[in-house]
């Protein structure tokens, strides 16, 4: 909460600085060199002086250099003193404007409250903010920013802007403009433009900022590879550069995208995971010095504000792995799970009974939820707390109190389903022992550095494997006595969402061992697949198996049957980049499948809007923001995965403190490839409000569940900004009104 509150800046954006390639604006000041304990300057009259007191960002869009300023606007001294805070100094007074201020204004004895009164709301006695460099299209700023949810009104803005540009010398900032980029809808320039003007600051939004970046550094880091441009079939040891973000990317030694990567999607969210460095250079694919390094032996570093790519020999390139495969030999991950649970229980069911309506029961039944994990995995264990009453609950919960969401609602906020748990997978491979041998050889190589080496050289013989291990699972006998068990499961769970339909779209999501766990979320590596049931006729009881087929093409499972749903599913354990991802994890056992079954998103509606949203602000920075981060797309269109000439939008939800949030919309959503961006955003403010709510709770409830019982850490955790453990929740707006929680799992990126 202190750290929160006191936090006071906005997200950096980028000076795009590339080693070689480009020449835009390169820092060479020494950090703090003639001075180390000075706090702060009261000017700034060059980029030498500039360079000595700032630091370099640390995220998607903090990757410029920045520092923070105050003006104290008290009686004491003279009125408007300005300080520029030295970021490169330690401590928290350099990090936090309370703290600076309570270590070096004259005569402040406020309190921490009181200090955010005077700083952010409408009776200021301070102006706190950010300084930040960065570039749209070919122009370099130096721009003045306020915390997104500062009330600063536009008298008071010119005032500050007047201070603060009295105190920076432009003429030392050569090529660089003085700009003030607006974080925070409410902060408007209508009636001051001509000041701006008389000032030379140029006003900007962050709809500006972001369309006219050019360079991101989302992962940090140094590595060695080929560069490949645009390559279909990338190795582990390739540095791919890429035009489109591509639905599905293997494990590679680095990424350059040219097109802008939402923090979100799964590229972004993988190279986190990784470690692998991931960067968005706009001209990468047409730059002379990519262009004369394609396809040869290249190191890659990603700054924050630079990208270096310097050429290196195949030797440097053998060592290097070398070196990587010697420091990667550890202990093999085995993962462990319950094979002893065979029977298939509704999300509601995996809570226990829900007799006892007491807050202490209430807590016990959703530990029990998560704690299925073991058997379930923790995609259908989420989805059981999510339809818990201290989540979002039932439209059946009548009797809690107080009543919850889905009650107040009317409808369920969750979808209906079940699990079926990791039993009936270890079950059908026991029934196939050529499919275990098959999967145990494979499992064997992986495991062994040298062997895995091997098989990469080989890239036929690698598919060769992958494709006869996944034709003996879309081939092999499935127990007909779980088969029936999983038709009657439906019918249990779902008749109510069949109506007078006379089938039921059945989809099975995996929800695997090795899957939405700490340091491994598995977030796209396997598939989803849908069956077409008549609930009114008999059970599925095949006399021999049923020879299921792939439609690559249309990503669809023939036929729609149960079982070859299933068989879809668990064969997606073995694609080339699900292996590859727990091979680069060091999983090398105890990997089975369990599945969450749940209807069709669309049975009760058309969809008309996506929408992925993390407990955290994404890309916020060194000195972070607390609240929550949308990706919103309309219609039915991917956010995670965008397809190519689309992006989803992001807005930042910043809650500072209870009922005190900021919408702050970074960049919109454009949803086709042959359509414009949109102008506003996809979801109205009240949906989005109402969304934020739920959520809120949601997050709390996961906190007071993993501690045992309610307390005030939890309750304070949507103001928090430095958040070890948050959520990702994804969800489906429907045409009828209704929102649809379809997952919850814990992020850690």
């Amino acid at each position: 909460m202190l750290g929160r509150a006191a936090g006071g800046a906005l997200g950096r954006w980028a000076v795009v600085v590339l080693v070689v390639l480009v020449g835009c604006l390169l820092l060479s000041g020494k950090a703090n060199a003639e001075n180390p304990a000075q706090g702060y300057v009261h000017t700034l009259s060059s980029i030498e002086e500039w360079g000595n007191i700032t630091r370099n960002g640390g995220s998607v869009l903090e990757t410029g250099r920045s520092t923070k300023f105050l003006v104290d606007l008290r009686a004491v001294g003279p009125r408007g003193t300005v300080y520029f805070v030295n970021s490169q100094a330690p401590g928290n007074s350099q990090r936090y404007h309370y703290y600076f201020a309570e270590r070096y204004l004259p005569d402040f004895d406020m309190d921490l409250e009181e200090f955010n009164a005077a700083a952010y709301y409408k009776n200021k006695l301070f102006y706190v903010g950010t300084l930040q460099t960065y570039s749209v299209g070919q122009q370099s700023y130096l721009a003045i920013q306020f915390y997104p949810s500062d009330l600063v009104a536009e008298k008071q803005l010119a005032d500050a802007l007047r201070l603060l540009s009295g105190a920076i010398k432009m003429s030392g900032f050569v090529g660089m403009q003085l700009a003030f980029v607006a974080t925070g809808e409410q902060q408007t320039v209508a009636t001051i433009g001509p000041l701006l003007a008389q000032m030379d600051i140029v006003p900007l939004t962050l709809q500006d900022v972001v369309g006219g970046l050019t360079y991101a550094a989302l992962v940090k880091g140094m590595t060695i590879g080929y560069l490949r441009m645009n390559p279909t079939a990338p190795t582990r040891r390739d540095i791919v550069v890429l035009d489109e973000l591509p639905l599905e990317l293997s494990v590679v030694a680095g990424v350059v995208t040219t097109r802008f990567q939402d923090s979100n999607s799964h590229i972004a969210l993988k190279s986190a995971e990784r470690g692998t460095p991931d960067a968005f250079f706009k001209s990468a694919t047409n730059d002379p010095r990519f262009i004369a390094l394609r396809d040869k032996p290249v190191k890659l570093v990603v700054h924050s504000d630079l990208l270096k790519l310097t050429a290196v020999t195949e030797q440097e390139l053998k060592e290097y792995y070398a070196q990587q495969a010697n420091s990667s030999e550890g202990p093999i991950i085995h993962m462990q799970y319950d094979a002893n649970q065979r029977q298939m229980l509704s999300y509601d069911k995996m809570c226990g009974p829900r007799s006892d309506n007491q807050q202490s029961a209430l807590y016990k039944q959703a530990a029990q939820c998560l704690n299925t994990t073991a058997a379930f995995g923790s995609k259908a264990a989420n989805l059981a707390f999510l339809a818990h009453p201290l989540a979002l609950g039932r439209v059946t919960d009548e009797s809690v109190r107080p009543p919850p969401p889905s009650v107040v609602r009317g409808y369920n906020l969750t979808p209906l389903g079940f699990g079926v748990p990791f039993a009936i997978y270890v079950d059908f491979l026991a029934a196939n022992p050529t499919l275990t041998a098959r999967i145990k050889a494979l499992q064997v190589i992986l495991n062994n550095n040298t062997l895995a080496e091997a098989l990469d050289a080989n890239p036929a013989l690698k598919a060769a494997k992958i494709a006869e291990i996944q034709a003996l699972f879309y081939n092999g006998t499935f127990p007909p006595v779980h088969l029936k068990r999983i038709f009657q499961a439906a019918k249990d769970d779902l008749s109510s969402v069949v109506g007078r339909k006379k089938k039921l779209k059945l989809k099975f999501r995996s929800s695997a061992s090795a899957e939405d766990i700490e340091g491994f979320n598995g977030a796209g590596l396997y598939n989803s697949y849908a069956a077409k049931i008549d609930l009114s006729g008999p059970p599925p009881d095949p006399a021999t198996p049923t020879n299921c087929s792939l439609d690559v093409t249309a990503d669809k499972m023939h036929p729609a049957s149960i079982e070859c749903a299933v068989k879809g599913v668990y064969a997606s354990l073995y694609n080339e980049r699900a292996i590859e991802e727990r091979r680069f994890a060091r999983i090398g056992g105890g990997i089975v499948m369990a599945l969450a079954a749940v209807p069709g998103y669309d049975s009760e509606s058309a969809i008309v809007a996506n929408a992925v949203v993390v407990t955290k602000i994404q890309g916020a920075g060194a000195a972070p923001l607390a609240g929550y981060t949308f990706s919103v797309e309309a219609d039915n269109q991917l956010v995670t995965n965008p397809p190519p000439g689309t992006h989803a939008e992001m807005t930042w939800a910043n809650t500072p403190l209870p009922n005190d949030t900021t919408l702050t919309t970074v960049r919109f959503a454009k949803p086709y490839p042959d359509q414009p961006e949109r102008t506003s955003r996809v979801l109205s403010d009240t949906v989005l409000f109402d969304v934020l709510q739920l959520v809120e709770r949601i997050d709390i409830a996961h906190c007071n569940v993993k501690a045992g019982e309610p307390n005030w850490d939890c309750d304070s955790l949507p103001y928090v900004p430095d958040r070890k453990l948050s959520l990702d929740l994804e969800l489906k707006f429907l045409e009828n009104g209704h929102y649809l929680f379809k997952q919850v799992r814990e992020f850690t990126g």
